[in-house]
């Protein structure tokens, strides 16, 4: 079994890009898009996208899934905004 790393980076956003991240994230949990092809035996792409404040959180996760940046278009710009500050393992 692959043994993975975790990596822990800070990234710095603009105000207008943390409203983006807020506006994409919060859009993507309250309307999560289905994945029509999943993988099996845990192939693919795993992620879960939440949003934290206080004691509560919300969350979508996709799991086994061909690519979670191209479900839809908010997935795609939070795909864009993320990939614009760090590269995003595969």
């Amino acid at each position: 079994m692959e043994k993975r790393k975790k990596v822990q980076n800070k990234l710095n956003f603009t105000n207008k890009e943390l409203d983006s991240l807020a506006k994409y994230t919060h859009q993507i949990i309250k309307d999560p898009a289905i994945a029509t092809t999943q993988l099996t035996c845990g192939a693919g792409e795993n992620i879960t996208i939440e949003i934290s404040y206080c004691s509560t959180s919300i969350s979508c996760k996709y799991s086994s899934i061909q690519s979670w940046s191209t479900l839809s278009n908010d997935n795609k710009k939070l795909y864009d905004l993320l990939s614009s500050k760090t590269a995003i393992p595969k």
